[in-house]
C-alpha cells in the first residue's frame, strides 16, 4: 500500500507587481520563434489554463516536446503548478538545445490572481476558431430536428473512420474533411456533421472553398445535437464511403484550390532550397484517408492544433501523398495564423527521437519495495508489472519518505531526466527500469480500470458521447461561449475567413489586445 503525504512543494516567491507581469507577458507579443507551454497535468489544463497556452504535462514532458517541436528550438515560456517542476522542465529544455526558458514566478496561481486571460476545455483554440468560421464563413447550419424529417440525398460524417465506426447519425456515410473534394458525384444537397460543431463547420466551409456543385449545410451540434433533438445514433458502423475521383482529377481540383487562394506551394527544386534557408521550421505530413504512423489526418490536425503545433512565428511545411489533403491543410493553417506552406511530394523527417536505453539490472520482482509505474495511465491500464502501482511523475513527491520504491518508465521517457527529478526529491538511489526490457513473465496484461479518472486524462463533460444529454448540452453551450471569452479579455485574433490568407500568430495578436486593455 502506498502512503501519501500532502507535502507539496512550497512556492516562496514574492508577489508580482504590474511591471513584473508586463515583463513576463512581453515575449508573447514579439515575432521571434516562441512557445507558451502549460506543464500542469492534462486534468488541470482542461479545468482552466492561460488562453492559447499549449499543454505539455510534466508527466510526459519529453514526449510532448518531441511531438510539438521536432527540430524547432524556440524560446519557451513556461507556466506550471510548482516552482520545482518548472525549474526541472527548464533544465530539460536547456539540455535539449532550447534557449533559456522564461517562467512566471508564482506560476498558474499567480496568473489567475493577476486576472490574466484564462479559459477551459480541450482543443480550445481550434474550437474557438471553428466558432469564428461559422460567424464569418459562407456556410449554412441546419437543425438536427429539421434533418430528422428532411434528410439530404448525401449525408457525410467527416470524423476519422475510428470515430465513425463507434457511432454516427443514421444514413451517414464516412468521408473525412480533406477527402470531400475528391468525391466523384455530388447531389444537389449535402449535409455534413461531426460529433459536435467544429469539424462539421470546417467541412462545410471546405466544400464552399472547393466550389463543390451542391448546396452544403452542416448539422448543428452533430451527433450530440441529434440526440438532444430526439434522434437515435447508429453504433458499430462498417466502412461506408462515397466513390472518390482518380489521382489526375484530384490533382486538377487541388491546383484550382491553390490558385484561387494563392497558397504557397513549393516544387522539387525550391523545397530543397527552402529547407536550407529555413532550418528552424516544423514539418507535418498529412493524409486524411489512411494515415500512417508518421502522418496526421487533416481533420485531426485542424481539430487539435495544440497537439501538433507548438511554435509561433516559424514556418510549417506540409506534405503528403494526396494533393487535396496538402492544399486544404495549408489553407486552414494559414487561416488560423500559422505560416504554412505545402509540398506535393514525399519528404523524409529526420527529427531526433529520444529513446531511453534499456537498463540491464535485476528483475523488478526481486526487490522488496514499491514498484511505481510513471508511464501514461492508458499504457498502465493495457499492461503493467505485476503488483506495480500507477503514480505519475508529478506526484512522486507525495510518497512517504519511509517507503522505498523503484520507478518503471517507457522508451518515450528520459532515464537521465527522471533520475535528476528523483535526486531533486531526495531519492538519488532509486532504481529505474524500462518497461520494454522487463520479462513477459512479470507482466500483467489483464484489463484494468481506474476507480477515478487519472490525472493525465481530461474530465470535461465526460459523458457527452455516452447518452448524457446534460453533458451534451453543456458541451455545446461551452463551444458557443468561446468567442465571448476572447472578447472579454482582448479581441478575436483571426481575420474573417473570406480575407486573404496572410498568417499572423493568434497568440501575438490576442495578447497585443490584452496589453492595450491593461494600459488603459
Amino acid at each position: 500500500m502506498v502512503t501519501l503525504i500532502n507535502a507539496a512543494h512550497k512556492n516562496t516567491l514574492q508577489s508580482l507587481d504590474a511591471r513584473e507581469v508586463s515583463t513576463f507577458l512581453e515575449p508573447l507579443i514579439k515575432t521571434q520563434p516562441m512557445a507558451f507551454l502549460d506543464i500542469r497535468t492534462r486534468r488541470q489544463h482542461v479545468h482552466s489554463h492561460p488562453i492559447f497556452s499549449i499543454n505539455a504535462p510534466f508527466d510526459c514532458f519529453e514526449q510532448k516536446i518531441n511531438q510539438l517541436f521536432g527540430r524547432s528550438r524556440p524560446l519557451v515560456i513556461l507556466i506550471g503548478e510548482t516552482r520545482a517542476e518548472v525549474q526541472c522542465a527548464s533544465e530539460y529544455l536547456a539540455t535539449a538545445g532550447f534557449p533559456e526558458p522564461l517562467h512566471l514566478p508564482g506560476n498558474f496561481k499567480k496568473w489567475k490572481e493577476c486576472g490574466l486571460p484564462v479559459w477551459d476545455g480541450e482543443y480550445t483554440a481550434s474550437k474557438a476558431f471553428g466558432e469564428w468560421v461559422e460567424v464569418t464563413g459562407d456556410i449554412n447550419p441546419i437543425s438536427p430536428g429539421v434533418v430528422i424529417n428532411n434528410p439530404a440525398p448525401l449525408q457525410i460524417d467527416v470524423r476519422p473512420i475510428s470515430e465513425y465506426q463507434k457511432f454516427s447519425i443514421p444514413g451517414s456515410v464516412h468521408c473525412p474533411t480533406a477527402r470531400l473534394g475528391s468525391i466523384v458525384n455530388y447531389p444537389d444537397q449535402v449535409h455534413v456533421h461531426c460529433a459536435g460543431r467544429t469539424r462539421g463547420i470546417i467541412a462545410a466551409q471546405t466544400m464552399k472553398d472547393l466550389s463543390t456543385p451542391c448546396f452544403v449545410s452542416f448539422i448543428s451540434g452533430g451527433t450530440q445535437g441529434w440526440e438532444l433533438n430526439g434522434g437515435r445514433r447508429i453504433f458499430d458502423n462498417t466502412s461506408n464511403s462515397p466513390a472518390l475521383i482518380d489521382p489526375e482529377t484530384e490533382w486538377c481540383r487541388a491546383q484550382d484550390l491553390i490558385n484561387r487562394h494563392q497558397l504557397p506551394i513549393l516544387d522539387d527544386k525550391s523545397v530543397v532550397e527552402w529547407q536550407i534557408a529555413h532550418s528552424d521550421h516544423q514539418k507535418i505530413q498529412v493524409n486524411d484517408l489512411d494515415p500512417a504512423t508518421d502522418q496526421i489526418a487533416v481533420t485531426t490536425l485542424i481539430q487539435s492544433t495544440d497537439q501538433h503545433l507548438g511554435t509561433h512565428h516559424v514556418p510549417v511545411l506540409i506534405n503528403g501523398p494526396n494533393p487535396i489533403d496538402v492544399a486544404i491543410a495549408v489553407l486552414w493553417l494559414r487561416r488560423m495564423g500559422w505560416d504554412a506552406l505545402g509540398y506535393l511530394g514525399a519528404l523524409s523527417d529526420k527529427s531526433p527521437h529520444q529513446q531511453a536505453p534499456c537498463i540491464q539490472a535485476d528483475s523488478p520482482g526481486t526487490h522488496s519495495r514499491l514498484l511505481v509505474d510513471i508511464r501514461s495511465s492508458q499504457a498502465f491500464a493495457t499492461s503493467r508489472v505485476i503488483e506495480s502501482e500507477w503514480i505519475p511523475r508529478s506526484q512522486l513527491h507525495r510518497i512517504d519518505s519511509d517507503v522505498p520504491y523503484s520507478v518503471i518508465l517507457d522508451l518515450t521517457q528520459s532515464i537521465e531526466w527522471t533520475r535528476d527529478w528523483l535526486i531533486r526529491l531526495g531519492r538519488p538511489s532509486t532504481p529505474i527500469y524500462v518497461f520494454d526490457s522487463i520479462p513477459s513473465s512479470q507482466i500483467d496484461s489483464s484489463s484494468l480500470t481506474f476507480s477515478e479518472p487519472p490525472s493525465d486524462q481530461p474530465v470535461f463533460f465526460p459523458n457527452r458521447h455516452h447518452g448524457d444529454l446534460q453533458d451534451a448540452q453543456g458541451y455545446l453551450d461551452w463551444e458557443h461561449s468561446l468567442l465571448p471569452t476572447l472578447q472579454a479579455f482582448g479581441k478575436i485574433p483571426w481575420p474573417p475567413i473570406d480575407a486573404p490568407t496572410r498568417p499572423q500568430s493568434h497568440l501575438k495578436l490576442f495578447y497585443e489586445s490584452v496589453f492595450q486593455r491593461m494600459a488603459k
